[in-house]
């Protein structure tokens, strides 16, 4: 709290009261630490959420892309070829 900040130091300043300010100053100093790695484990926690669902999404993708390569690859399989690019059998003799 900035009220409390200066109205220590302003006790230092008059009275000598060094003792109120600096463990003023070392409470903050403690606040500060706590909230920054709390903040730091949050961070933390939603890199690794995000490196799982990038990985969950891959896997995803890659089932999608071996779906629709397998799809094609059975279309080309039992999609009969152009009538232009057959030659037709002579059912009397050889071609």
């Amino acid at each position: 709290n900035k009220a409390d900040y200066y109205r220590l130091l302003l006790a230092v300043t008059r009275e000598g009261a060094w003792e109120s300010w600096l463990l003023y100053m070392l409470r903050s100093v403690e606040d500060t630490a706590v909230w920054t790695v709390a903040k730091i484990g949050a961070i933390r926690a939603l890199a690794a959420h995000t490196a799982d669902l990038a990985h969950t999404r891959r896997q995803w993708i890659r089932a999608v892309l071996l779906k629709t390569r397998l799809v094609e690859d059975v279309s080309h399989r039992t999609t009969p070829p152009p009538l232009g690019g057959i030659r037709r059998r002579n059912l009397r003799g050889p071609i």
